[in-house]
């Protein structure tokens, strides 16, 4: 599924490459969410794929704010209680 080249996988691309995906904010969980530990098991990395796709079309579709969206809002949400998991 997963072989590391950008834009294959939004962790890869957010933690290795230093690309912008989601939002600054939401970008900046995810790398500490990782740091941590996190986001390193088959269920979060097909989540993030699916919610990676989801703002890409919204983008696609000339979406100007996709922070606004719902999927980044639930996404903001799950890492951060991820990140409260891992401390």
């Amino acid at each position: 599924m997963v072989n590391g080249k950008q834009g294959d996988n939004p962790v890869t691309d957010i933690v290795h490459y230093g690309l912008p995906v989601f939002t600054p904010e939401v970008d900046a969980l995810v790398r500490e969410v990782y740091e941590l530990g996190g986001l390193q098991d088959d269920q979060s990395q097909i989540y993030l794929l699916h919610v990676s796709a989801d703002v890409d079309r919204l983008r696609r579709q000339g979406t100007d704010d996709v922070g606004d969206s719902e999927y980044v809002r639930q996404l903001k949400d799950w890492l951060l209680q991820e990140r409260g998991r891992l401390y």
